[in-house]
């Protein structure tokens, strides 16, 4: 192992140099109990022709298989070891992550070198996991506020990858069969394909050799992610999409959004922190207070790619949708019009400094803030935080909300509640 640098007193970086596995190790105080997170920089926008939900597949796949010289499922192995264990699957990453006692560290570490080594299923694991999935996506793609995201996504992206959604497509899931998916896997769960993240207690450099000790032997496999671009920037907004189901009324606006790498994408962060939070003005007060909704937020996913930021507004009136917008959007312009006081973008820096402190401090959310630096590319974007929003004064922040929300219309969609009868 090599140690290619710190990224600040509390978070090291290493890489395994004769495969090229990524090793972040974050340190706090009080964790007693590790958290063990492998993320691999292969997701939906990766997928071969045919093989829409394939990363999501392999997610749900790889708990089914055997480990290494054994008969037992890597789930049944993990639930033995680890007090909570999960994954998740996104556009441009899969994520692995257990939290265990120290005294079991290395035998979750086993059970990742297992999972990274080979596919280990047959047929019958493949449709069995097939049928949970396809009943995944019944119920979790027909979700209201799901349903307005794969929307806005297919409406801002149409052409690309973005546009689909991550669990797949009926035709392809029906399609997929155990050799396909093992090449897939194959192809994309290797040392040079992933970053382990590990958020412990304290530095120890046995850890060191421990983790040299699992994935050191393993192969270097070439592999360059390499997603397409959006191309698709010039899609004009389509209008109000929308949607009829039971539930309550829900309103989505997405915007353009820069690349998760990129310092303009913390002064999108900010100028959308203003927007909704400000004291007095901001729009969960005042859409609340004034009955338009009943709560507002504002979602900014980092991605390795330029994106989507969401508004999402929920419990307002179904007749209201088109009004909502004029309101958002009149309230972008104002604040826009005026001149951004430096001290709210000051107040916003100060808000976003200490949800980023207060995350650091638990665990299992430090590990997924270190998997959005990741997966966009920079790590650093975890560690300098504090810094880069520190940069973002207030005609920069101004300068890259006029381009992201007011040079280009948002994608709305709305879900409506069906009337009884």
């Amino acid at each position: 192992m090599i140690e290619v640098g710190d990224l600040g007193e509390r978070t090291r970086y290493c890489r395994i140099k004769g495969n090229g596995l990524r090793i972040i190790r974050h340190r706090i105080d009080h964790c007693l109990a590790p958290v063990v997170m492998i993320t691999y920089g292969v997701g939906s926008y990766h997928e071969p022709v045919g093989g829409h939900g394939f990363a999501h597949f392999l997610e749900h796949l790889t708990f089914r298989a055997r480990m290494t010289d054994e008969n037992t499922r890597i789930i049944d192995r993990l639930t033995t070891l680890s007090t909570q264990t999960s994954a998740t699957t996104w556009f441009d990453r899969t994520n692995y992550f257990s939290r265990v006692s120290p005294s079991r560290l290395a035998d979750v570490l086993a059970v990742e070198v297992a999972r990274m080594r080979g596919l280990n299923v047959n047929d019958d694991d493949v449709d069995d996991e097939r049928a949970i999935i396809l009943e995944e996506m019944r119920f979790v793609d027909t979700a209201p506020l799901k349903l307005l995201e794969n929307t806005l996504w297919a409406a801002a992206y149409p052409e690309h990858p973005y546009g689909r959604s991550c669990i797949g497509c009926d035709s392809d899931l029906m399609a997929a069969n155990t050799d396909a998916l093992s090449a897939f896997h194959t192809a994309n769960y290797h040392p040079g394909a992933a970053t382990l993240i590990l958020v412990e207690r304290v530095f120890d450099p046995m850890v060191d050799e421990l983790i040299m000790s699992h994935f050191g032997s393993l192969p270097a496999l070439e592999w360059t992610s390499h997603p397409p671009e959006p191309t698709t920037a010039d899609v004009p907004s389509s209008g109000l999409i929308e949607h009829d189901g039971p539930g309550e009324h829900a309103l989505l606006l997405a915007y353009r959004s820069p690349a998760g790498a990129n310092e303009t994408w913390e002064c999108l962060e900010i100028f959308a922190d203003i927007l909704v939070h400000s004291p007095g003005d901001g729009l969960a007060a005042t859409l609340v207070e004034h009955g338009w909704c009943q709560n507002v937020v504002a979602i900014l996913p980092r991605l390795r790619m330029p994106g989507l930021m969401f508004l999402v507004l929920t419990g307002g009136r179904p007749d209201q949708s088109m009004q909502l917008i004029e309101v958002v959007q009149r309230q972008i312009n104002r604040l826009l019009r005026d001149g951004l006081d430096p001290a709210r973008v000051a107040e916003a820096v100060g808000r976003l400094a200490f949800n980023h402190r207060s995350r650091c401090l638990d665990p299992l959310q430090a590990a997924f803030a270190i998997n959005d630096a990741v997966a966009a590319a920079d790590p650093d974007c975890f560690a300098a935080y504090p810094q880069r929003l520190a940069r973002c004064n207030a005609d920069r922040v101004a300068s890259v909300a006029q381009k992201h929300l007011v040079d280009n219309m948002p994608f709305a969609a709305a879900y409506r509640p069906q009337r009884a009868g």
